[in-house]
């Protein structure tokens, strides 16, 4: 006979590390509840709704803190993100905006989705890669179109993006899906 736990008693009572967010973020907090290490956060709604915005918020917060994040750009360029991210710090104190500033990576390498999981193995999962130690990743943006459905091997690889990104001690952040 087994003394074990079985069914959902059997499940759980582990805590995952949570990432910390300032005050000024509260409201995304009280929203998502926790913000964990090694967590995956898709963010999904229509152009303009703010998806970006909220990217460059956390890295900012994060940046703030001396902790590094790494900015994984599709659509613009690392000149908009730079111009778009000194604006939303624009009324801090000078120190603080630098910190922030100086603590986002923008990567603009990543073409396609496909070599995703390539590109977080060697740049952020080995102890020798140029974005290693990164708190926060984010991807902005991946595009997704209505056409007919992926054949299986296609979507191995979209999993295996979130394969690398679990086995990193950062939270994946993707906008525009």
């Amino acid at each position: 006979m087994s003394t074990e736990p079985t069914g959902l008693l059997g499940i759980g009572g582990f805590e995952y590390e949570q990432v910390s967010l300032s005050d000024s973020l509260a409201w995304l907090k009280h929203r998502i509840e926790k913000f964990v290490v090694g967590g995956i956060y898709l963010i999904a709604g229509q152009p303009g709704i703010g998806r970006s915005t909220l990217g460059i918020q956390i890295a900012l917060d994060l940046g703030k803190r001396g902790q590094r994040s790494l900015y994984i750009l599709t659509e613009q360029s690392a000149d908009d993100l730079a111009k778009r991210a000194r604006r939303m710090c624009s009324e801090w104190p000078v120190l603080d905006r630098e910190k922030a500033l100086a603590n986002i990576s923008p990567e603009e390498s990543i073409y396609d989705i496909e070599i995703l999981p390539n590109f977080l193995s060697h740049q952020v999962l080995s102890s020798s890669g140029k974005y290693h130690g990164a708190k926060l990743i984010v991807v902005d943006s991946i595009q997704v179109t209505a056409s007919p459905p992926v054949p299986r091997e296609n979507t191995s690889r979209s999993t295996s993006s979130a394969d690398s990104a679990a086995q990193m001690e950062s939270p994946f952040f993707s906008s525009h899906m």
